[in-house]
């Protein structure tokens, strides 16, 4: 398994699932995939890019694509940024 690869399993892993192992609320679950040589992060209930990771670990989050969950749209932006800032930081 390459490190992209490894990047997306852990990308798919932390983004879904809680301490107990446990699928969280789905309104905060994410797909992670390569494309175009970049890893892309999808809002799962949407399937709007809400992430794009380059290989060299820098990523853009695209706040025009999150959409407005129960008045929560910047939480979620929050939530995601947070995630992405603790994951790519132990790769």
């Amino acid at each position: 398994m390459n490190r992209t690869d490894k990047i997306i399993k852990r990308l798919n892993l932390w983004m879904n699932y809680n301490i107990d192992n446990q699928l969280i609320d789905e309104n905060y679950q994410f797909n992670s995939k390569l494309e175009d040589g970049n890893i892309n992060v999808y809002h799962i209930n949407t399937d709007y890019k809400v992430a794009k990771i380059n290989t060299n670990l820098i990523y853009h989050m695209n706040p025009e694509n999150y959409i407005d969950i129960e008045n929560t749209k910047f939480n979620l932006m929050q939530y995601t940024n947070s995630l992405l800032i603790r994951i790519l930081s132990s790769v």
